[in-house]
């Protein structure tokens, strides 16, 4: 997947959490590893440098 345009990546999949802080951008083109989805609270677990972070599906796109 890549990102629609821009997306924060999350250590946790929340914007609420203290401890879900913004490790990283995912900028478009940039492909990384889904490794999880969560369609009930729409947040996917990604694969970003050798970490696995979270971020919001409907800001990622499926590179085919």
């Amino acid at each position: 997947v890549t990102a629609k345009e821009v997306v924060n990546l999350r250590a946790l999949p929340s914007v609420e959490h203290e401890d879900a802080v913004v490790i990283a951008q995912l900028k478009n083109g940039t492909v990384v590893q889904r490794t999880g989805i969560n369609e009930d609270v729409g947040w996917s677990r990604v694969v970003y440098e050798g970490k696995n972070v979270y971020c919001v599906t409907r800001y990622l796109e499926v590179i085919e």
